[in-house]
């Protein structure tokens, strides 16, 4: 019997569509001036993916975890972490400056692009779908 602490492995349709995902989020934003890097990983902190950036490179790099809670694999949910990411990666920018020009602690800002884009995907992903 599955519980929700019940982790499986991606399997590798779901990376791709993941993949895909990212990348359409990445066409829709228009985001032509990075460079966007998936991967899959097993992440060591408890996250279905993050992201990571250099501003100087504009380069980004998604990395989804590789084991995810068994009740929570859908094409759905998928296609709303790879939104997320990408939009954490639209709003990099502010938050680097934020912290570097303003002395901002970080965790404040963590805590408020996340708000910010928890507002985006919930309108966006309006009634379980987009």
């Amino acid at each position: 019997m599955e519980n929700e602490f019940d982790l499986r492995e991606l399997k590798k349709t779901e990376i791709e569509y993941f993949k895909r995902c990212a990348k359409y989020w990445y066409n829709y934003f228009h985001m032509t001036n990075w460079c966007l890097q998936v991967e899959c990983l097993n992440l060591e902190e408890p996250a279905f993916a993050m992201f990571q950036g250099s501003i100087p490179d504009m380069h980004g790099v998604i990395t989804l975890n590789q084991s995810w809670p068994i009740h929570m694999i859908s094409n759905l949910e998928l296609d709303r972490v790879a939104f997320h990411e990408v939009c954490e990666m639209l709003i990099y920018p502010l938050t680097v400056i934020s912290e570097q020009r303003f002395n901002v602690i970080p965790e404040g800002i963590t805590r408020e692009v996340h708000s910010i884009i928890r507002v985006l995907e919930n309108t966006v992903f309006k009634h379980g779908k987009r």
